[in-house]
């Protein structure tokens, strides 16, 4: 299908829930990003959420750029980026919020993507509110026009994202 579609209403707990549903049965992988501040720990909610999905981790990396977002080397904060097998178990710790956009840094892990063949098909941007589905199916469009029920939430842009980048291997992570 091509393109870039930016979507605009992913806040209610009904439409995070099915959007969860859906993303982890058609997905591979999923990612999230775990912030602190250098020579800190991470906040104790944080490390219960990586010891919910730890059986679920395929890898964990220090990064300062990844899907949708790139920081300034050497700076005061780092980033673990971390992946886990796509699973419906997974389902109770993904909804243990309420929206897309509650999984924030200081307190959770942030910008949670999902990935299908090495590439990632939706990101997300916490602190920006933003939400996009890359290089969509059919059958994701589809679900996105069911699940937003209003056209005007669903954005298209003919914007190609780079498939190196926005794929695993751009990562380094396989």
């Amino acid at each position: 299908m091509g393109g870039v579609y930016y979507l605009d209403e992913i806040y209610d707990n009904e439409k995070y829930t099915r959007l969860i549903e859906y993303a982890l049965e058609t997905s591979d992988f999923f990612m999230f990003v775990f912030c602190k501040k250098k020579n800190e720990g991470f906040k104790r909610s944080m490390l219960e959420i990586k010891k919910k999905l730890s059986y679920l981790n395929v890898k964990a990396q220090y990064r300062y750029s990844w899907v949708g977002t790139e920081t300034i080397p050497g700076g005061n904060y780092e980033h673990q980026v971390c992946f886990y097998r796509a699973d419906v178990s997974a389902m109770q710790c993904l909804l243990s919020v309420n929206s897309l956009f509650e999984w924030i840094w200081p307190l959770l892990p942030q910008d949670l993507c999902f990935f299908r063949e090495d590439r990632c098909w939706f990101c997300s941007t916490s602190h920006e509110r933003l939400a996009v589905i890359t290089e969509p199916t059919h059958q994701d469009v589809e679900f996105f026009k069911q699940l937003s029920n209003d056209a005007g939430s669903m954005y298209y842009s003919d914007t190609k994202w780079d498939a190196e980048e926005a794929s695993l291997r751009g990562l380094r992570m396989c």
